[in-house]
């Protein structure tokens, strides 16, 4: 704003010696060096405008996904149709990060800049976490700096610092072994089949659909053989305390999950919010669905204390059928539960 007002001042100080000019001199010369003094300004403004308008910043997170203690950034492009440069552009760069709740900006200024030209600004990736970003203000200038318009962005960007697998060091026996005992028939089962008739969970086939069973209970009811039953494992983690404990535990939760899918074995993360304590569940049976659980463990906050979610009894977290439950520590060997 000072660059500006000074570029202000000096054609104040310009517009009135050819003002006095034109006073104490009739001659040609001096109509001519104020209708000049007059139109430069506007001219400059006309062949500005249309770069100006059609002009905007872009934002973008390099990578989106960034290991721990790895580089990330944050870019800022100038993208224009007209492919003509902006003489000057500043813009307000703000983030805010999920674990603490911090949020700060950074203020930016560039003078020249061409289309698709960018500038960077780094990301501290020390903790899992998840940032986001967005331009809050951009401003850009005419060739003369004298006029300024606002200057359209992109949308916000979100970045993730993401964990470190630590694999486990041994799966518990009762996943490792075979399938689980068949249970007794239940819910319409009849001696001699070898099912058994549950409640349906999102992702069962519909040719498993016990239809009759179903319209007589009202609910759909879907049949599973209990020569394939085995204890679904179900993770559980406290998202709370430092910073450090947390990475810890969700490299941890992590390598326990990568090790199950690598067994072809479903498994189910469960967490506390530690703010709201409302419960948290994730079934993960692929990339896709441990990307969507992950990107909620680093949306939720990381208070210093909270609710641990062994707290809740596991029959209120767990309607599934047989599980392992196994509760992910830090620095320390996790905590196997007792299923009822």
């Amino acid at each position: 704003m000072i660059s500006m007002a000074l570029r202000w001042l000096v054609y104040g100080v310009l517009l009135a010696g050819a003002l006095l000019l034109q006073i104490f001199n009739t001659h040609y010369l001096a109509h001519f060096l104020l209708l000049l003094v007059v139109m430069v300004p506007l001219l400059s403004l006309a062949v500005s405008l249309p770069t100006m308008c059609t002009s905007r910043l872009e934002l973008t997170a390099v990578p989106g996904d960034v290991r721990r203690e790895e580089a990330g950034r944050w870019e800022i492009a100038l993208r224009s149709p007209l492919g003509l440069p902006l003489s000057q552009i500043s813009c307000t760069l703000r983030q805010r990060a999920a674990g603490d709740g911090r949020e700060w900006k950074t203020k930016t200024s560039f003078r020249g800049v061409s289309p698709g030209e960018w500038w960077s600004s780094d990301v501290s990736a020390a903790h899992c976490d998840l940032f986001r970003g967005w331009i809050s203000s951009a401003w850009c200038w005419d060739y003369l700096g004298l006029f300024p318009l606002p200057l359209r962005r992109s949308g916000g960007q979100v970045m993730r610092v993401i964990p470190i697998p630590e694999p486990p060091g041994r799966l518990p026996e009762g996943l490792l072994g075979q399938a689980a005992p068949a249970p007794a028939p239940h819910l319409g089962g009849r001696r001699g089949e070898d099912y058994e008739v549950r409640a349906y969970r999102p992702g069962d086939p519909i040719r498993s659909v016990h239809w009759k069973l179903s319209s007589k209970w009202d609910e759909l009811m879907v049949r599973e053989s209990a020569r394939q039953l085995r204890p679904t494992p179900v993770l559980t983690l406290d998202h709370f305390g430092t910073r450090e404990r947390l990475d810890q535990v969700l490299d941890r939760t992590l390598g326990w999950s990568q090790a199950l899918l690598g067994r072809d074995m479903p498994h189910q993360i469960q967490w506390l919010h530690p703010n709201t304590g409302e419960l948290r569940s994730f079934r993960v049976t692929d990339s896709g669905s441990w990307d969507r659980c992950l990107g909620a463990l680093l949306s939720d906050p990381c208070p210093p204390a909270g609710r641990s979610v062994l707290e809740m009894p596991l029959e209120e977290r767990w309607s599934g059928g047989p599980c392992c439950p196994i509760h992910v520590r830090s620095g320390e060997e996790e905590r196997h539960e007792t299923a009822s």
